[in-house]
Parts: structure tokens; C-alpha cells; sequence
């Protein structure tokens, strides 16, 4: 392996760093030890109904996700897992390695399926926070990785198509719950969007606004945030979203930002004049029909 020519090295979690016998156990002894416990049956039926329940969601997000086994089950498992964090270990030679490739400045990405909360634990319990450029749970995306959803959704640089075809996931997504499937996509260029549906892009969680105090700039195929004013400390921090008036769908994108200056729909301050005369167009319209 010509490590001089390696930028960027993608590693699971569980398994690959962590000792897989943490999970076992959690898993496959644990919980059905409290279920059985709980719902006075012998642990081999507890056993048996838990994964007979665990193999349905197989290769779904629910699979891997603690909020879901904790309701499913009635068992809170997140202080099960600060309870029985102690058992969670890193495989031999991996820190070395680790250490091996931060010496060679190789940025590290964790790509798992392990759900945020546990997640937590299971880097605070072994130290590995530091060795991370980014990590990336597939919680964030609400799908795993045996999903072609998640690696479509994955790629930061994407092309149009690519944008269309995550925009059509999420929308899929928000019809089913209206809180989820949020679309976080940046324009680039005529070619090329970013993708921001990653925890740690924090840009994402901005909200749009009339009177925004900060604005973008691309700058080497990457997308800046900066401020145009002073800030306060506490202070949101919005943008102009951009979004070209549409006749057919700006209502729905209802704007909220609750400046003086709000226009009442997210577009663009330079389609304000267009939405204003179809806003006018509308009411007369509406008078019309009234009388």
C-alpha cells in the first residue's frame, strides 16, 4: 500500500475497531436477560421472541437504533448501555494503527451504523474521539449502510441528478412524517450541488431570513458562510436561502423569520417585485370572484 498517496481512510466501527463481543452481548444476552426478567419467562424465550422481533427489522435503521428497541421492548436500553459500558473494548494494534496513520496526517472518517447515543459511549468509553476528521453515523441519514440510499446520500459533491435523486428520497420520506425528510442541498455551480445532510455540517441548521446577517460565497468549490454585520453573542445566524420566486410553489416555502421586513414567503430578495405582483394578482382575482 503506497500510504503517501492515501488522503482519506474510511473505517467502521464495530468489528473493525471495537471488539464485536460488546455487542454481542448487549444484544444477544442483555436485553433478553431483562426482557425475560421483566415479562417472568425463561431467558431462552426471551431469546427467541427478541430475535424473532430483531430479524424482521433486519437491514432497516430500527435494526441499530436504541429508541426504537426501547420502545418496542419497554426497557430504557440507554442506561442499559451506561450501565454495562465497561465491556466495551478496542481491538488490539488499533490505536497503533491509528496513531500510525494521524502521524502520516491521513484524515480518518468513521463511517457506522451505530446510533448517535451509543455512539457517544462507546468513543467516550475508549478514548478515540481525537483520532476522527469526521464521523458519520447512518442515524443521521435515516437509512443503514446495506442501503443504496445511504451512500447516495452520503456524497457531499454531487451532481444534479444526484440532487434530484436525494430530494426525491427525503420528499418520500416527509410524506410518510412530516418531521423528517429534510432536504439540506447547497447549489455549487451549474454542474455540481453540496450535499449538507451530514451531522457535521452545521451550516445546515441555519434558517432562512428577510433581513439575514450573514450571506455565501464560493470560494475554491466550497461553500463559505460569513457574516456582513456585526453579531451579537447569542445572536441567530441566518441567510437568504435564495430560493427563485415559482408561482406554482412558493407557498410551500412559508417564511417565519419574523423580521420587519418579512415578505411572508422564502424567496430571494431579488424576486420580492415578482412575488409582490402575483401576491396582487391574486387578490384581485380573489375580489373579482367575491363580487
Amino acid at each position: 500500500m503506497k500510504w503517501n498517496s492515501i488522503e482519506t481512510f474510511f473505517l467502521d466501527m464495530d468489528g473493525t475497531i471495537l471488539d464485536l463481543a460488546y455487542d454481542n452481548y448487549f444484544w444477544h444476552y442483555h436485553i433478553p436477560a431483562l426482557h425475560a426478567e421483566k415479562n417472568k419467562i425463561t431467558f431462552n424465550d426471551a431469546k427467541l421472541e427478541f430475535e424473532r422481533r430483531y430479524k424482521k427489522r433486519k437491514n432497516t435503521i430500527q435494526w441499530y437504533s436504541l429508541d426504537f428497541w426501547s420502545n418496542e421492548l419497554g426497557i430504557n436500553l440507554n442506561n442499559e448501555l451506561i450501565k454495562t459500558r465497561g465491556k466495551i473494548k478496542v481491538l488490539p494494534g488499533i490505536k497503533e494503527f491509528l496513531n500510525q496513520l494521524k502521524k502520516r496526517k491521513i484524515k480518518i472518517i468513521l463511517l457506522t451504523n451505530c446510533p448517535r447515543k451509543m455512539l457517544h459511549v462507546k468513543l467516550t468509553q475508549t478514548k478515540l474521539w481525537g483520532y476522527f476528521y469526521k464521523i458519520i453515523s447512518s442515524e443521521d441519514f435515516g437509512y443503514p449502510k446495506e442501503s443504496d440510499d445511504f451512500w447516495t446520500i452520503l456524497k457531499e459533491k454531487i451532481t444534479k441528478a444526484q440532487s434530484d435523486k436525494i430530494a426525491e428520497i427525503q420528499l418520500k420520506k416527509a410524506e410518510k412524517n412530516k418531521d423528517e425528510g429534510q432536504v439540506y442541498i447547497f447549489t455549487l455551480n451549474d454542474k455540481y450541488d453540496i450535499n449538507g445532510n451530514v451531522s457535521y455540517n452545521k451550516a445546515r441548521l441555519m434558517n432562512h431570513s428577510c433581513d439575514p446577517n450573514c450571506d455565501t460565497d464560493i470560494i475554491d468549490n466550497k461553500i463559505w458562510i460569513r457574516s456582513f454585520r456585526d453579531i451579537r453573542k447569542g445572536q441567530e445566524l441566518t441567510y437568504d436561502y435564495g430560493f427563485a420566486f415559482d408561482k406554482d410553489d412558493f407557498r410551500d416555502h412559508v417564511c417565519r423569520c419574523g423580521s420587519k421586513n418579512c415578505v411572508g414567503f422564502i424567496v430571494t430578495e431579488t424576486d420580492w417585485k415578482k412575488l409582490g405582483r402575483h401576491l396582487q394578482k391574486l387578490a384581485r382575482n380573489c375580489q373579482k370572484t367575491s363580487q
